[in-house]
């Protein structure tokens, strides 16, 4: 049952469309799939994310970013590292043995490097591609475990 007096902006009216979108999205992050949702501004890409997330299993936490144009690779690996908890020498994970779904609104906002890449973009994508990012100090492998990434564009 709905609150009795929500405020306006979290009112969400469910659409044929946003219930769909919802479902497969939930269906999605329970096959631990890799989801990236994109759309017109201001359709409500970010709401249908954020109504699925809230229904989420116990078993599941979440990590949220938001990317702007002064996004850097450095500051989403913190980002990312800083909420796992080291398992072996090389291997991180999210805490308590639950699975983490890394919420990233904004994908396409990180700024344009000289060569026409966005640094973000690519070491998310190596992560996902290989489950791994690298150690920038010591220049050797972390893998990073239990994770899918959902994004917004």
């Amino acid at each position: 049952r709905a609150p009795a007096d929500p405020p306006f902006f979290k009112l969400l009216v469910p659409t044929v469309d946003s219930a769909r979108n919802s479902f497969l999205l939930d269906t999605l992050l329970k096959m631990r799939r890799d989801v990236i949702v994109s759309g017109p501004v201001g359709c409500g890409k970010t709401s249908v994310l954020q109504q699925v997330l809230a229904a989420k299993p116990d078993s599941m936490s979440e990590l949220d970013m938001q990317f702007s144009a002064q996004t850097s690779s450095n500051r989403v690996q913190e980002i990312i590292e800083g909420a796992m908890e080291k398992r072996t020498k090389d291997t991180f994970a999210p805490p308590l043995s639950k699975k983490m779904i890394v919420f990233i609104d904004d994908m396409n906002m990180p700024q344009k490097d000289t060569f026409g890449s966005m640094p973000p973009l690519e070491l998310i994508k190596c992560w996902m591609e290989y489950g791994y990012m690298y150690d920038r100090l010591k220049q050797q492998k972390r893998f990073i475990k239990d994770c899918s990434v959902i994004g917004a564009v």
